[in-house]
């Protein structure tokens, strides 16, 4: 299937980097655009990582990772900050394009889907209120 990508990049003061920083705040927001598959979105950085995370897209971003890539840090600062501040600003022009693609009930269905849900882990939902915020 087609994939609609949006990916942004933005520094904001609460992302400076210092000179130990070794990791940039890139960031993407990954979708299918057919409307009659569910997705079960995936963090990746750079490469997939088996880390689910229940949102209905996938996430890519340079996430502060152990060795064996099997899960992103849950308490690491860089982690918190890219699901708080770039993953949402990325997430909302994500939902901006995919609204275009929005023609009919199948497809205006397969639209509200892309939202992210309530029922989400304490690792991702900063994002979804993040998202709401810039939303509103």
């Amino acid at each position: 299937p087609r994939e609609c990508i949006i990916s942004h990049a933005e520094f904001k003061d609460e992302i400076k980097c210092t000179s130990d920083c070794r990791q940039i705040p890139f960031v993407g927001i990954a979708s299918s655009l057919d409307s009659q598959r569910d997705l079960e979105g995936c963090a990746f950085s750079t490469f997939s990582t088996p880390e689910r995370t229940g949102l209905p897209v996938h996430v890519n971003a340079m996430f502060d990772l152990p060795n064996d890539r099997r899960a992103i840090h849950k308490d690491s600062k860089w982690n918190k900050l890219l699901i708080k501040h770039a993953l949402p600003t990325a997430y909302v022009h994500f939902l901006k394009e995919a609204r275009s693609h929005v023609h009919d009930q199948d497809s205006r269905n397969w639209y509200t889907c892309l939202f992210p849900h309530k029922d989400l882990s304490p690792t991702w939902k900063p994002l979804r209120i993040a998202v709401i915020k810039l939303i509103q």
